[in-house]
């Protein structure tokens, strides 16, 4: 049988942008993979009418157009390596879903179920301590880690051990597009081209995979979609949705009672978030450290409302010695200072107003731009390609009328 380029492209595409959610591959095969990318970008652009398309492309020039500015006025570090990520992160996923945009959704989540299925039996050879004794060691930024790079990778030191990492340095990272995919099966099940029954399938497969990261991003994130979800759909699947919630309600308790500190709930959200003297945002370490970010953020902010760069903002973080290697996370704010408070604004104002644009209602809305934030506040990046394109299409796609 003759399979025709159109149906891979799409696959390949969303591959792509899967790996570049901060996968140890990209990392490690890091310019192999650019230019992988970008001819794969550049062959659809020119052989493919239907992704061109002009907002997109106005959108990405004035990024590159920033860059340039940022770096002309304050030297900054700046240059075309920074745009380059972001025209992959941004134009992978969105050039799979122009591709073909009735088929998009259904791709992306048997891509998602596909990789989530390999993890979970990844981790489970993972956790009983076959898949240490099977694959080779990886060193990455310090770190050990054992793994195939483009199936599954296991951490070997810290908070890494006993986490599902999927093919990323953190479980952080894994849970950006596998919480994507649970908001499409939720909310968009009328654009997939499968059963009801398949779909609850993934569902569950994904949910297992998202729910062995540990992470605590990844577990307020799919409350957030859940919660939506419920305030938003029928009353029959209302009643499905409370059933799926006391399920792992049982679970959470379960665990707790039989695991104590040990358990999840503890070792996600409680220890994280409350100290012997109650709530407390720097509770862990990630969170006091998160807290100092923030402050110095702001600092660089103040003083290069236009943009500082990368060279002026690494120096005033060199000079905070007692906190250099653990100034984390908040990329959404470090965005400002990294590239001009004035030109940052206009960019989510950009995307804010094309999630507006394409809602299905204002419930919606406030959840996807709410994702984004509560991603990127933990994270370092600011186009994570699942969030992008939560946010670019946000419901705006013809219903599918056929069901496989």
């Amino acid at each position: 049988m003759k399979i025709k380029t159109k149906e891979i492209l799409p696959y390949f595409l969303i591959w792509i942008s899967f790996m570049y959610h901060g996968s140890i591959l990209k990392s490690q095969y890091s310019t192999l993979m650019d230019v992988v990318a970008i001819v794969a970008i550049i062959y659809v652009l020119s052989f493919h009418r239907e992704t061109r398309e002009k907002g997109i492309v106005t959108f990405l020039g004035l990024l590159l157009v920033n860059i340039v500015f940022v770096r002309y006025i304050n030297g900054g570090g700046l240059g075309i390596t920074i745009w380059t990520r972001w025209m992959i992160q941004i134009m992978s996923i969105y050039s799979a879903y122009l591709l073909n945009k009735e088929d998009f959704f259904t791709r992306f989540i048997k891509f998602m179920a596909f990789y989530a299925g390999i993890s979970l039996v990844c981790f489970t050879l993972q956790m009983i301590g076959i898949w240490k004794i099977i694959t080779p060691s990886i060193t990455y930024g310090g770190m050990q880690f054992k793994g195939i790079l483009p199936l599954h990778v296991a951490g070997l030191h810290g908070d890494k051990v006993g986490r599902n990492l999927g093919v990323f340095y953190e479980p952080g990272l894994y849970q950006i597009p596998l919480n994507t995919a649970l908001y499409f099966i939720l909310f968009f099940q009328d654009k997939m081209l499968m059963s009801i029954k398949k779909q609850n399938k993934y569902f569950i497969l994904i949910l297992l995979a998202l729910i062995t990261t540990k992470s605590t991003t990844g577990y307020i994130a799919f409350a957030a979609i859940y919660v939506c979800y419920m305030l938003t759909t029928t009353r029959s699947k209302k009643q499905k949705g409370f059933i799926i919630l006391a399920s792992l309600a049982v679970i959470i308790l379960i665990d707790s009672l039989l695991n104590g500190e040990n358990s999840i709930l503890y070792n996600v959200v409680i220890g994280k978030l409350f100290d012997e003297n109650g709530f407390n945002l720097a509770a862990s370490g990630s969170g006091f450290y998160r807290v100092r970010t923030i402050e110095y953020v702001m600092e660089v902010i103040r003083k290069y409302p236009l943009g500082a760069g990368y060279d002026i903002y690494n120096a005033f973080i060199l000079s905070q010695k007692q906190y250099l290697n653990e100034l984390v996370g908040v990329e959404c704010l470090k965005a400002f200072a990294y590239y001009g408070t004035p030109q940052m604004i206009l960019t989510y104002v950009y995307l804010a107003k094309t999630a507006w644009k394409r809602k299905r209602n204002i419930i919606q809305w406030i959840l996807v731009v709410f994702l984004y934030i509560n991603t990127t506040m933990a994270q370092s990046e600011i186009f994570y390609p699942s969030l992008i394109i939560l946010l670019l299409l946000n419901g705006d796609s013809e219903k599918s009328s056929t069901s496989k």
